[in-house]
């Protein structure tokens, strides 16, 4: 399923109990049109919003992740996090990987890291 399908199904069943696309925007701080926009497949939230909506519809935070419509970050977004976006994206990504992937992401890693004298000392962290 898509992003669009899996919001569509949880807000049908949000909205026979009472919940409006104008009270779901207003609980997560959004504009109502983004909410129509979502639910109509015109927009797609990035991340960040993604887990947000899955914690407002006590959902598992990752629900709304695993499909390949997700847009990771445009540079220069406001991140309130102790992570940017860029290091949200690699966990992201490491996360979503299996074992064999993640060695190998680590792997080449530590490899660049040795390349570049700020960061040699970091090739050998675990």
């Amino acid at each position: 399923m898509t992003f669009t399908q899996k919001l569509v199904a949880v807000f049908n069943n949000a909205s026979r109990n009472g919940k409006t696309q104008d009270s779901i925007a207003k609980d997560l701080g959004v504009d109502p049109s983004t909410v129509s926009k979502w639910l109509s497949g015109a927009q797609n939230p990035r991340y960040k919003m993604r887990v947000s909506l899955a914690e407002y519809f006590h959902l598992d935070h990752d629900y709304f992740l695993d499909d390949a419509e997700l847009p990771l970050f445009t540079p220069g977004e406001e991140n309130s996090g102790e992570y940017s976006d860029t290091e949200l994206a690699l966990i992201y990504i490491f996360r979503s990987m299996n074992e064999e992937g993640q060695t190998t992401l680590i792997s080449v890693a530590r490899a660049l890291a040795a390349q570049n004298p700020r960061t040699q000392s970091l090739s050998n962290l675990a």
